[in-house]
């Protein structure tokens, strides 16, 4: 707990670096990308509109034949400032042979949204889907949400309590979640290069 704050400024920009624990991250970006693009040939609603601001859209992939399918929510990671949906769906076909529904998010991107908006973006696509996903085929009662890094955190404050009531669904809507290299802690973030682009103040 709180290693960080024995760290040098040098030392915490280093661990929070995630573009340099590889030689080309790039390269990586661009297999999301390659994967990805050929998933948009099955059946899939493009582009939904989730919520008010223009970027809050998502794909979602359905089971043909399948009305009840469950439904896998990935939220695309990128340090809250960088990709997007389309670069996130490379495991859609292996979900759907499986009888699941795929769906990604879109959400605005820092800095010109700050991470409360964020999260509140991200909230309205699980709140959506409870609420309209059954006229997409899926089974609102079987909602798991997943992502990485900064996706993951935005994947905890959706399964957090205490804001579902208000957005009309029951707090259990979301059954569970599968959070992978999440950035949880904020606190060292606040102190180091990724609150250049996030500017948190508290």
């Amino acid at each position: 707990m709180n290693a960080w704050k024995r760290m040098t400024a040098g030392e915490l920009a280093r661990q929070y670096n995630a573009r340099g624990t590889v030689p080309d991250v790039d390269r990586f970006i661009a297999d999301y990308r390659k994967g990805s693009a050929p998933m948009y040939e099955l059946p899939h609603l493009h582009d939904v509109r989730y919520g008010p601001h223009p970027e809050e859209r998502l794909d979602l992939f359905h089971v043909p034949g399948k009305p009840d399918a469950s439904l896998f929510v990935f939220v695309h990671g990128g340090y809250w400032r960088g990709l997007a949906k389309e670069e996130s769906v490379f495991m859609a076909k292996s979900f759907v042979e499986r009888g699941i529904a795929l769906e990604s998010i879109n959400y605005q991107l820092a800095p010109e949204a700050r991470l409360e908006d964020i999260v509140a973006q991200c909230r309205r696509a699980p709140a959506w889907l409870y609420l309209n996903g059954a006229a997409s085929g899926v089974d609102t009662n079987r909602i798991v949400v997943s992502g990485s890094s900064a996706g993951a955190h935005l994947d905890s404050m959706m399964l957090a309590p205490g804001w579902q009531v208000a957005s009309g669904i029951p707090e259990d809507a979301i059954k569970a979640g599968v959070l992978v290299s999440g950035l949880y802690d904020l606190l060292p973030v606040q102190q180091t290069t990724p609150n250049e682009w996030l500017k948190l103040d508290v």
